[in-house]
């Protein structure tokens, strides 16, 4: 199993990653989706990013296996093919089944894991009405 670093430990990589952007941390809010205050908590040390700022900041290619553990690249390389929201589902499946893999609060976890989830089902539904309207534009 692989060990979830401490707060502190985490929120040096999460800076590390934003200055690496050149990014404020006011920007990396707004280039994120992601609340100042939830920044700067972070950032701070006194939290660790929960199931929704994990997916924006993994949206905006940092790798959360990197900033949760320090092992790995501190970037992701999202290819073209991930644009498809059913490869969008499969990253969030991918992401839930490393979360679960990790040892650390299983408060935190879980609380984590039911916000993903959510998230999956809302990206499963999507999925599902882009190709029913795919399959209407291409109606003959």
């Amino acid at each position: 199993m692989v060990n979830l670093d401490s707060k502190q430990d985490i929120s040096f990589r999460l800076r590390q990653w934003r200055k690496s952007l050149g990014l404020t941390q006011i920007a990396l809010s707004k280039f994120t989706d992601t609340s100042i205050t939830t920044i700067r908590k972070c950032e701070g040390g006194s939290c660790v990013p929960g199931g929704n700022s994990l997916l924006a900041l993994a949206k905006a290619g940092l790798n959360i296996h990197w900033l949760l553990t320090g092992v790995g690249d501190m970037t992701i390389t999202i290819s073209k093919n991930h644009s498809d929201p059913q490869s969008f589902a499969s990253r969030l499946r991918e992401l839930e089944i490393q979360i679960i893999n990790l040892d650390f609060d299983e408060d935190l976890r879980n609380s984590i894991l039911e916000k993903l989830s959510l998230i999956i089902k809302d990206s499963e539904k999507i999925n599902t009405l882009e190709k029913k309207v795919w399959l209407l534009q291409n109606k003959e």
